[in-house]
């Protein structure tokens, strides 16, 4: 069984790994990213782990993948940690609607670019 201190690493290089392969997608579908990033930060909330450990490579988004990620992540924070699994769930999928709902409606869009 692996330690706390293991698992935090892997979460942490896997976060790193899928942040640098959004950046790199050749045809990004941005919401369906939306939904699958804000869907595995609250998976780590849920789990226990502080999302101020969460580490990523900010020379590998662009600015508007950057301030996403950081509002995703401190709106995850206000979201409390649940005990019970059903409860942990629905928490990870209320999350994701949400997000994946501000990006379907364009809320995403820097102000500084055009549509």
């Amino acid at each position: 069984m692996k330690s706390k201190t293991e698992q935090l690493r892997m979460k942490r290089f896997s976060i790193l790994l899928f942040l640098v392969s959004v950046a790199h997608a050749e045809v990004p579908n941005e919401c369906q990213l939306v939904e699958e990033t804000s869907a595995m930060l609250m998976q780590l909330r849920q789990s226990g782990l502080s999302l101020d450990d969460v580490d990523f490579n900010p020379e590998a988004l662009s600015a508007k993948e950057q301030v996403l990620l950081k509002g995703m992540i401190d709106d995850a924070k206000d979201v409390p940690i649940y005990q019970i699994p059903l409860t942990r769930q629905k928490a990870i999928d209320d999350f994701k609607v949400k997000w994946l709902e501000v990006c379907q409606s364009a809320d995403v869009v820097m102000p500084t670019e055009t549509r």
